[in-house]
């Protein structure tokens, strides 16, 4: 039973978080004039990339990622704005990310091929974060049918969930038939959408057989139940101590399950970082989303956040324990450690300062100014970065489906 297991590293982990109460937010600063070159460098590299690829690769309806993972100008690209060497990061692994994304979407477009690419994108990042596990297990990096089906199980149920034609009711009906799934009672499929996700069970099923790994099913159970808790805040408020409690259970439950089908089994090691990496993930989509979340009432701590001072104390706690969950990371040697938390570092980095300047009216100029001056790039011009990327993703994709 992981349960027992589950509460206790859930309790050490809001004791992390009560121990980040007091500390002060402490960057390093970089000059305007450092940040205007640094931009203005990644600029030039990633005007070379889009040439690239809009020369070499953009008639082509199947173009081989991994020929353009080799070209130095994008590796010269992620070196500068990701400030890691990609040769060095690569060569410490096992199997190839690109081609478990390719492979992914290509199944995903085979079997729903109106699926929306958003929908794509959302089952996608959990991938990604499968492949991150697979790295720290020190496995070869494949797309495996758990990977795929569980993945999937994301947009299938939130589509489901969230179908205005569905009363509470039915609703309610159909959480009660996917835990029965989910423990391997055949429960009755009513809907289309219904089937396929009880097909995504089976696939799961075919590669963990319930006998000899119980615990990936319980860990399934896990996320399903704490996702059923987190719509409670929905229907009646919650005190900061059950929030707190059901954003940690809803974080950590995901990813643990992401790393039960990776894996079959969890060392102690794997157990406590998942925990603590899927309460940071969680903590940074409620970040990202509290506007959001405030619009239609879903209450987590940071859409409940009422003023700059609350804004900025939990977003220095969110900082903080993130470097604190970090230092918790398993890999099987020290250099493919040092890659992985310099790579997750840096993209929670990315992720924490995007939201803040996304949400920057919810700030003071002085937190602003402090966030931005930690950034290489600063806040304004990485997002002028991003805007590029964006601009030109979707002129590529509109080219390709021409």
């Amino acid at each position: 039973m992981i349960t027992e297991r589950f509460t206790l590293n859930i309790d050490e982990a809001i004791q992390m978080w009560h121990d980040t109460a007091n500390l002060r937010l402490k960057r390093h600063k970089y000059s305007r004039l450092k940040q205007l070159l640094t931009y203005l460098k990644i600029k030039r590299s990633l005007k070379k990339v889009i040439t690239l690829i809009s020369e070499n690769y953009l008639g082509d309806p199947s173009p081989n990622l991994n020929r353009l993972k080799a070209e130095p100008q994008l590796r010269q690209l992620i070196s500068l704005w990701f400030e890691m060497d990609p040769l060095a990061f690569e060569s410490a692994l096992k199997g190839d990310f690109v081609t478990a994304t390719e492979d992914f979407i290509h199944r995903v477009k085979t079997k729903w091929p109106q699926m929306p690419h958003e929908e794509i994108f959302q089952a996608l990042r959990n991938v990604w974060i499968m492949v991150a596990i697979q790295m720290m297990a020190g496995r070869e990096i494949m797309l495996t049918d758990a990977m795929f089906a569980y993945s999937m199980l994301y947009p299938l149920t939130d589509n489901l969930l969230d179908d205005a034609n569905l009363s509470r009711e039915e609703k309610g009906a159909f959480c009660n038939r996917l835990g029965g799934w989910l423990r391997g009672i055949p429960e009755k499929v009513n809907t289309e959408r219904e089937q396929d996700i009880y097909e995504m069970i089976q696939l799961i099923e075919g590669q963990f057989a319930r006998s000899k790994f119980p615990e990936v099913y319980e860990s399934l159970l896990l996320i399903h139940e704490a996702q059923v808790k987190s719509l409670s805040p929905q229907q009646a408020p919650l005190n900061d101590t059950e929030m707190l409690r059901i954003t940690f259970e809803k974080g950590a439950s995901s990813v643990i399950a992401d790393g039960y089908l990776v894996m079959g089994n969890l060392t102690d090691e794997a157990f406590t970082f998942l925990t603590l990496y899927g309460i940071v993930l969680q903590l940074a989509d409620d970040l990202q989303d509290q506007s959001e979340d405030a619009t239609v009432n879903h209450q987590t701590l940071f859409s409940r956040s009422s003023n700059f001072e609350t804004s900025e104390q939990l977003t220095t706690r969110l900082i903080h324990f993130s470097k604190a969950a970090l230092i918790k990371i398993f890999a099987p040697n020290e250099a493919l450690k040092h890659h992985l938390t310099k790579l997750l570092e840096k993209s929670m980095d990315f992720l924490i300062s995007d939201a803040i300047h996304t949400h920057r009216d919810t700030y003071s100029s002085h937190y602003y100014r402090v966030i931005s001056s930690g950034l290489k790039t600063g806040l304004r011009y990485h997002e002028r970065l991003k805007t590029i990327c964006r601009v030109q993703t979707a002129h590529w994709a509109e080219k390709w489906h021409s």
